[in-house]
């Protein structure tokens, strides 16, 4: 199976703060490495509040509906997947 391209649009990086966009530029420099997918999801997807993903927001959940959080979570699955972790259905 091909790898699926998994990126924010340039208006989506438009939005985010320089924090944000450092943190995004990681996460995809993490992805491209085949970081492993639960060291991964521990440095990107930490519920800690001062994680780049809460920056401005007041409640966490709403991160989930953010491109950059949907973007990485994403690159995250996608890792498990290449790993032979779990499956896509």
């Amino acid at each position: 199976m091909a790898e699926r391209k998994i990126v924010l649009t340039d208006e989506e990086l438009e939005d985010l703060t320089s924090r944000q966009k450092k943190y995004y530029k990681e996460a995809e420099e993490a992805f491209k490495r085949n970081m492993s997918y639960l060291i991964f999801e521990e440095r990107f997807l930490s519920l800690d509040k001062t994680c780049p993903l809460y920056e401005g927001m007041s409640l966490r959940t709403q991160a989930l509906q953010m491109p950059l959080y949907k973007v990485i979570e994403e690159m995250w699955l996608e890792l498990a997947v290449n790993q032979g972790v779990m499956k896509r259905s």
